[in-house]
Protein backbone atom coordinates (compact mmCIF):
# COMPACT_ATOMS: atom_id res chain seq x y z
CA UNK A 1 0.00 0.00 0.00
CA UNK A 2 1.11 3.56 -0.64
CA UNK A 3 1.47 6.21 2.01
CA UNK A 4 -1.59 8.10 0.72
CA UNK A 5 -3.66 4.90 0.74
CA UNK A 6 -2.60 4.35 4.36
CA UNK A 7 -3.48 7.93 5.25
CA UNK A 8 -6.90 7.70 3.59
CA UNK A 9 -7.49 4.56 5.67
CA UNK A 10 -6.72 6.67 8.77
CA UNK A 11 -9.19 9.31 7.55
CA UNK A 12 -11.83 6.60 7.13
CA UNK A 13 -11.41 5.60 10.79
CA UNK A 14 -12.08 9.13 11.98
CA UNK A 15 -14.34 10.66 9.31
CA UNK A 16 -17.11 9.69 6.92
CA UNK A 17 -15.14 9.34 3.68
CA UNK A 18 -17.82 9.14 0.98
CA UNK A 19 -15.63 9.14 -2.11
CA UNK A 20 -11.95 8.75 -2.93
CA UNK A 21 -9.85 8.73 -6.03
CA UNK A 22 -8.14 5.45 -6.94
CA UNK A 23 -5.17 7.51 -8.19
CA UNK A 24 -4.82 9.16 -4.75
CA UNK A 25 -5.40 12.71 -5.98
CA UNK A 26 -8.43 13.64 -3.86
CA UNK A 27 -10.83 12.53 -1.13
CA UNK A 28 -14.34 13.71 -0.16
CA UNK A 29 -15.49 13.62 3.47
CA UNK A 30 -19.12 14.15 4.53
CA UNK A 31 -18.76 16.41 7.54
CA UNK A 32 -21.31 17.33 10.23
CA UNK A 33 -21.11 21.10 10.57
CA UNK A 34 -21.36 23.02 13.83
CA UNK A 35 -24.30 25.42 14.21
CA UNK A 36 -24.07 28.68 12.34
CA UNK A 37 -23.79 27.48 8.72
CA UNK A 38 -26.49 27.28 6.05
CA UNK A 39 -26.17 23.48 6.02
CA UNK A 40 -26.11 20.70 8.59
CA UNK A 41 -23.65 18.50 6.67
CA UNK A 42 -21.26 19.29 3.87
CA UNK A 43 -19.07 17.22 1.57
CA UNK A 44 -15.50 18.51 1.89
CA UNK A 45 -13.13 17.94 -1.02
CA UNK A 46 -9.43 17.73 -0.21
CA UNK A 47 -7.02 17.72 -3.12
CA UNK A 48 -3.83 15.74 -2.50
CA UNK A 49 -0.98 17.64 -4.17
CA UNK A 50 1.73 16.18 -6.35
CA UNK A 51 4.76 15.72 -4.13
CA UNK A 52 2.69 14.85 -1.06
CA UNK A 53 3.62 14.52 1.82
CA UNK A 54 6.56 16.89 1.28
CA UNK A 55 4.09 19.25 -0.40
CA UNK A 56 1.30 19.96 2.07
CA UNK A 57 -2.39 20.10 1.17
CA UNK A 58 -3.63 23.63 0.54
CA UNK A 59 -7.22 24.92 0.60
CA UNK A 60 -10.38 22.85 0.84
CA UNK A 61 -13.57 22.84 -1.15
CA UNK A 62 -17.31 22.62 -0.46
CA UNK A 63 -20.26 22.73 -2.87
CA UNK A 64 -20.85 26.23 -4.20
CA UNK A 65 -23.26 28.45 -2.26
CA UNK A 66 -21.81 27.80 1.19
CA UNK A 67 -22.79 30.59 3.60
CA UNK A 68 -23.30 31.30 7.26
CA UNK A 69 -26.79 30.67 8.63
CA UNK A 70 -27.51 34.39 8.20
CA UNK A 71 -26.53 34.25 4.51
CA UNK A 72 -23.12 35.92 4.86
CA UNK A 73 -20.24 34.86 2.65
CA UNK A 74 -17.56 33.28 4.88
CA UNK A 75 -14.16 34.90 5.15
CA UNK A 76 -11.45 33.51 2.87
CA UNK A 77 -14.07 31.81 0.71
CA UNK A 78 -14.89 32.16 -2.99
CA UNK A 79 -17.43 30.44 -5.24
CA UNK A 80 -16.82 29.48 -8.86
CA UNK A 81 -14.21 26.72 -8.86
CA UNK A 82 -14.84 23.90 -11.35
CA UNK A 83 -13.34 20.67 -10.03
CA UNK A 84 -14.21 17.09 -10.97
CA UNK A 85 -17.01 18.35 -13.19
CA UNK A 86 -18.80 20.18 -10.35
CA UNK A 87 -18.92 23.73 -9.00
CA UNK A 88 -17.20 24.24 -5.67
CA UNK A 89 -16.49 27.03 -3.29
CA UNK A 90 -12.92 27.27 -2.06
CA UNK A 91 -11.79 28.08 1.43
CA UNK A 92 -8.36 29.64 1.21
CA UNK A 93 -6.82 27.66 4.04
CA UNK A 94 -3.12 27.07 4.63
CA UNK A 95 -1.51 25.13 7.46
CA UNK A 96 1.36 27.09 8.94
CA UNK A 97 3.08 24.06 10.39
CA UNK A 98 3.60 20.92 8.31
CA UNK A 99 6.07 18.27 9.39
CA UNK A 100 5.41 14.85 7.90
CA UNK A 101 7.61 11.99 9.00
CA UNK A 102 8.21 8.52 7.63
CA UNK A 103 5.86 7.23 10.36
CA UNK A 104 2.27 8.38 9.69
CA UNK A 105 1.47 7.80 13.35
CA UNK A 106 3.84 10.56 14.50
CA UNK A 107 4.07 13.14 11.69
CA UNK A 108 1.54 15.35 9.96
CA UNK A 109 -0.93 13.61 7.67
CA UNK A 110 -4.23 14.14 5.86
CA UNK A 111 -5.88 13.68 9.28
CA UNK A 112 -3.79 16.62 10.56
CA UNK A 113 -5.02 18.71 7.65
CA UNK A 114 -8.64 17.72 8.32
CA UNK A 115 -8.27 18.67 11.99
CA UNK A 116 -7.29 22.14 10.77
CA UNK A 117 -10.33 22.19 8.46
CA UNK A 118 -12.50 21.38 11.48
CA UNK A 119 -11.00 24.31 13.38
CA UNK A 120 -11.68 26.65 10.46
CA UNK A 121 -15.30 25.50 10.21
CA UNK A 122 -15.77 25.90 13.96
CA UNK A 123 -15.10 29.62 13.41
CA UNK A 124 -18.33 30.66 11.69
CA UNK A 125 -17.39 33.86 9.89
Amino acid sequence: MSRITDEVALLEKQYNVIEKDAANQWVIILYDLPAGWNRIKVPILILIPTGYPNTKPDNFYVPEGFRTATGVLPGNYTDGHAILGKKYGQFSYHLEEWRPTDDICTGHTLVSFMLGVEQRLADVN
